[in-house]
C-alpha cells in the first residue's frame, strides 16, 4: 500500500521510516497544497496527517475526501 504522510510539524520523527520498515510506500509530502495534487495523481491507500493544531486541516481532509471518497486519513498530534 502507498501512504501520504503530510508532516507539517516535524513532531512525528522517524514516521516515515516506520512505515517502509512496515513495507508500505511512504510519500512525504510538508504542505496541504502538494498533498492535493498528488491526490489527484496518484492511487494511496491511505493519508497519515501528522497536525500541529493547522486549522486549514479540516479542510484539506474535506477536499481530499472530495477527490477520493473512500480514502482513509489518519490524523495525529503531539498536542493536548
Amino acid at each position: 500500500m502507498k501512504v501520504l504522510y503530510v508532516n507539517l510539524d516535524r513532531d512525528l520523527i522517524g514516521a516515515p521510516e516506520f512505515l517502509r520498515e512496515k513495507n508500505l510506500e511512504t510519500v512525504e509530502v510538508t504542505s496541504f497544497r502538494h498533498a492535493l495534487k498528488l491526490i489527484g495523481a496518484e492511487d494511496f491507500g491511505a493519508i497519515l496527517i501528522d497536525d500541529n493544531g493547522d486549522p486549514e486541516a479540516v479542510d484539506f481532509i474535506v477536499d481530499a475526501r472530495r477527490i477520493r471518497p473512500h480514502l482513509s486519513v489518519f490524523v495525529v498530534s503531539a498536542r493536548c
